[in-house]
C-alpha cells in the first residue's frame, strides 16, 4: 500500500498479487477475529481465538512490508536524498489518512453529543483509528531503506535477517522476564518489520534461489509452529500487536513462499481480467485497508449489537455461517463504496501534494527527522491505549497526540518547499521502477 509504478514501466505483478492476498486476509481477519454474539443471553463481542492462531500461518501484514521495500528500492536508487525520499512517500501515504481522520473525528464528536461519555463510545474512540499503526510502522521501515539497499548478496541478507531476529528475540526475552509485553514489546517495531523488508530487497535483487526459498520456508514454518505451541507468547498477543519473534518467523515463511511461487504467480497474473482486477484493487489499497475497518465497526456495533440483529451463541450451528455472511456483507459494502472513497487516495491535495524538490543536506535531514517523528507519534496514538485506556485513539487525551503527530508532518512539508529550479515529478506520479521477474527465476 502506498506505492506506485511509473506509467512508462510495467508493474511487478508478483508484488501486486502479494499485496492483494495480504489485504484480503487482513479484511477477513478483522471481521472474523471478533464476532458480535450472545453471551449468557446478552449482546457482546466474542474473540475467536481459533481464528487468531490460524492467522499466524496465513499472509497478513508482513507481505505489505515485503512488497513495499521491493517496490521502493528503485525509487531510492534513482538518486533521491533521504529526506526527499521519506517526504515523497509520506505525501502519498498520508493523503487518504487525512480524510479518514476527519471522518472519525466528526463521527466520534457527534456520538459524544448523542450518547455522552459511555463505555461503548470510549471503546470505539480507542479502536477506530487503530489501523493507522501501519502508516507509522511503514514509514519507520522505509527510513532504513538506505541501510537495506546495501544488501547485495545472499550472505548479507542472511546475516541481516538473523541479526533482526536476534534483536527481536532479545526484546521478547526482556518482555517475558519483566512481564511487560504491552510496554517493552513495541521496541520490536524497529527490528521485526525490517525482516520482511529485507526479504523484499532479496526478492528484487534475485538473491534467493527458489530451492533456497523452499528450504528456508520449511524451516521457518517449523519454527513458527514450535514458537506458537511451546513459546512464551500469551494468546492475547495476536497478529502483530506487539511484534514478536513468532511474527518474524511467520513473516519469513510468507515472504519465502512468495519468492518460491513467484514464476507461477507471475504467470497467473498475466491474464487480462486477473491483471485488471489486481490493478484496480492496488490503485485503492489504502482505501480498502482504512474503510473496511469503519464498515466492520459500524456493522458489528451499529447494527448487530445496537439493534440486536443476527446474534447467535458461539455454540450455535449458525455461528460460523453467520460470521461468513457478515464478512460477505462487509466486502459488498466496501466494493460499493470503493470508487467514491478511492478518490481520497488519488486526488491530489492543493498544498500537501506539491512536488518535493532536492534540498541542501541540513534541510533534507531535518525533513526526514520530522517525518520520522510524525511516524512514531502515529504509532503512539494508535496503540498507547493498551498501556493506558485513557490515552490513544480519539479519546479526549488521545486527540492531542493525533494533533501533535500532524505538526511535524506539516513543518516537514513547509521545509520541503520548492527552492531550486529543477524538473520535479509530482509525488502522485513518482513511482518506483519495478522489474518483472521471469519464470526462469
Amino acid at each position: 500500500m502506498g506505492d506506485q509504478v511509473h506509467p512508462s514501466r510495467e508493474r511487478d505483478r508478483v508484488l501486486d498479487a502479494a499485496r492483494l492476498v495480504s489485504l484480503a486476509t487482513v479484511v477477513a481477519y478483522h471481521v472474523l477475529a471478533g464476532s458480535p454474539t450472545l453471551v449468557k443471553g446478552k449482546p457482546a463481542m466474542s474473540a475467536n481465538y481459533g481464528v487468531h492462531w490460524l492467522f499466524w500461518l496465513i499472509p497478513l501484514m508482513p507481505l505489505f512490508f515485503f512488497a513495499g521495500a521491493a517496490a521502493n528500492l528503485h525509487s531510492w536508487e534513482a538518486g533521491k536524498s533521504w529526506g526527499q525520499f521519506l517526504m515523497s512517500r509520506a505525501t502519498r501515504l498520508f493523503r487518504p489518512v487525512f480524510y479518514f481522520l476527519a471522518f472519525v473525528a466528526l463521527v466520534t464528536t457527534l456520538l459524544h453529543f448523542i450518547l455522552g461519555n459511555t463505555r461503548e463510545l470510549l471503546y470505539l474512540e480507542k479502536r477506530h483509528i487503530e489501523l493507522l499503526w501501519y502508516v507509522g510502522a511503514y514509514l519507520l521501515t522505509l527510513a532504513f531503506l538506505p541501510w537495506l539497499a546495501r544488501i547485495r548478496t545472499g550472505c548479507h541478507l542472511s546475516w541481516f535477517v538473523a541479526m533482526m531476529c536476534l534483536l527481536t528475540a532479545l526484546v521478547d526475552t526482556i518482555s517475558v522476564i519483566t512481564n511487560t509485553w504491552h510496554a517493552t514489546g513495541w521496541i520490536n517495531m524497529i527490528f521485526m518489520w525490517l525482516v520482511p523488508a529485507a526479504l523484499g530487497i532479496g526478492y528484487q535483487r534475485k538473491l534467493i534461489p527458489r530451492q533456497v526459498a523452499w528450504g528456508g520456508a520449511t524451516a521457518a514454518l517449523a519454527a513458527t509452529v514450535a514458537l506458537a505451541i511451546l513459546g512464551p507468547y500469551p494468546s492475547g498477543l495476536i497478529a502483530n500487536m506487539p511484534p514478536t519473534l513468532l511474527l518474524a518467523a511467520s513473516a519469513i515463511v510468507q515472504c519465502l513462499v512468495v519468492i518460491a511461487f513467484a514464476p507461477a504467480i507471475n504467470r497467473w497474473a498475466q491474464g487480462a481480467r486477473t491483471w485488471r482486477f489486481l490493478e484496480l484493487c492496488n490503485s485503492g489499497s489504502m482505501t480498502i485497508y482504512l474503510w473496511h475497518w469503519v464498515i466492520t465497526f459500524l456493522l458489528s456495533y451499529g447494527i448487530y449489537l445496537a439493534l440486536r440483529i443476527g446474534l447467535v451463541s458461539p455454540h450455535s450451528a449458525w455461528y460460523w455461517p453467520g460470521n461468513m455472511l457478515r464478512l460477505s456483507i462487509v466486502c459488498a459494502i466496501v466494493a460499493i463504496l470503493f470508487v467514491p472513497l478511492r478518490a481520497t487516495e488519488r486526488r491530489a491535495l492543493p498544498w500537501w501534494d506539491r512536488p518535493v524538490p532536492p534540498m541542501n543536506k541540513s534541510r533534507d535531514i531535518a525533513v526526514g527527522v520530522l517525518v520520522l517523528i510524525g511516524a512514531i507519534l502515529t504509532l503512539v496514538y494508535t496503540r498507547i491505549y493498551v498501556i493506558d485506556p485513557a490515552w490513544g485513539g480519539f479519546t479526549p487525551l488521545g486527540r492531542w497526540i493525533v494533533i501533535a503527530s500532524l505538526i511535524p508532518l506539516a513543518v516537514a512539508r513547509m521545509l520541503s518547499r520548492k527552492s531550486l529550479p529543477c524538473n520535479i515529478v509530482r509525488p502522485s506520479d513518482d513511482r518506483p521502477i519495478v522489474t518483472v521477474h521471469s519464470a526462469s527465476r
